[in-house]
């Protein structure tokens, strides 16, 4: 932090930001074997809070072996105005906010890697404009964006829309405290080729939290163009803390079914077996758990995990994938 005075007349807020994850992944399926450590994230940014209501940030990410400062490394690049909770402005290049999952911060997330179909049908990021609020117990969101800082083009080729609600509610059954409800739609105005192959895209979730434990659900479908078929997905994230700010344990079941053999093996690192051809299926199912052993909260913390997945392909052609893949990872930002 190289300015912090909230009484300051103009720059309130003047901080360097970064983060630097490291990883490791090692599979062992009946397909074949691999292993590998890399270089997850780096990030290198600045935030500037002015004027008490706006938040000017820009952040640039690794390419090679070197943070350039350009804009072919810019990943975020955007200007904010937010009087109070109940309204505000958020213009630029920016994350699209669709699906809880999605919109979490890698830097807080409790798996090493996100789910299969959060990671297929979540949009990139974009520049455009996103408006949001609160009122009471619920708040809401809509945005539209198309192209990146480098080709922004503002076209019907990759137009996006998002709608986001989400209300705080009380269950009634004593299960759960803090209960929230989120709904996100995302339309995409685009080719197959630039909409990752889906036009619409619905999330709902559920997320709650009862003395140590907490848990997250999510259901997903989208809307397949251009020969690729629907998809559908269930996820369910239970965690708990086991050493309350030091150690947690995180458990997560996911699936996943794609019309045409729509659904692709995970990047990371499923699909880092030689010979699996396409790495298509049509129905995905996955179990993890693992445990976060907190140094200095989420802001340096070693993350692990174990995941056992395996894919259908129907058409044969090279996605069948059953097999066991070993996580561990450590997050650091600032």
């Amino acid at each position: 932090m190289l300015i912090d005075n909230p009484d300051a007349p103009f720059i309130q807020e003047l901080r360097i930001t970064g983060r630097y994850h490291l990883q490791y992944g090692a599979v062992s399926a009946s397909q074949g074997s691999w292993n590998g450590s890399e270089l997850r994230r780096a990030r290198l940014g600045l935030r500037v809070r002015f004027l008490d209501d706006f938040v000017v940030r820009a952040t640039f990410k690794r390419n090679g072996e070197t943070t350039s400062f350009d804009s072919q490394n810019l990943e975020d690049a955007w200007i904010s105005w937010r009087r109070s909770e109940k309204f505000g402005v958020k213009a630029g290049q920016q994350t699209i906010l669709w699906s809880q999952e999605w919109s979490q911060s890698s830097n807080t997330m409790l798996t090493v890697e996100r789910s299969l179909l959060i990671n297929q049908l979540a949009p990139p990021r974009s520049v455009g404009v996103y408006v949001s609020g609160e009122r009471e117990n619920w708040a809401w969101g809509v945005g539209g964006f198309d192209g990146t800082a480098t080709n922004a083009s503002f076209d019907d080729d990759g137009f996006r829309l998002l709608a986001n609600f989400g209300v705080d509610f009380d269950t009634g059954l004593g299960i759960l405290e803090d209960t929230w409800w989120r709904v996100d739609y995302l339309y995409n105005g685009g080719s197959a080729t630039t909409s990752g192959g889906y036009r619409h895209a619905i999330s709902t979730s559920v997320m709650g939290k009862r003395g140590r434990f907490d848990v997250t659900s999510h259901v997903l479908y989208s809307s397949g163009q251009g020969g690729n078929g629907n998809t559908f997905g269930v996820i369910v994230q239970p965690s708990m803390s086991i050493i309350k700010d030091r150690l947690d344990f995180v458990a997560r079941y996911q699936y996943a079914h794609g019309s045409n053999d729509s659904l692709m093996l995970q990047s990371r690192y499923e699909q880092e077996i030689g010979g699996l051809g396409d790495a298509m299926g049509e129905s995905y199912h996955a179990g993890y758990v693992g445990l976060n052993y907190y140094l200095y909260g989420h802001k340096l913390k070693l993350i692990t995990g174990v995941e056992y997945s395996d894919m259908n392909d129907k058409a044969g052609d090279g996605g069948d994938f059953s097999g066991w893949t070993f996580f561990g990872g450590l997050r650091f930002f600032f």
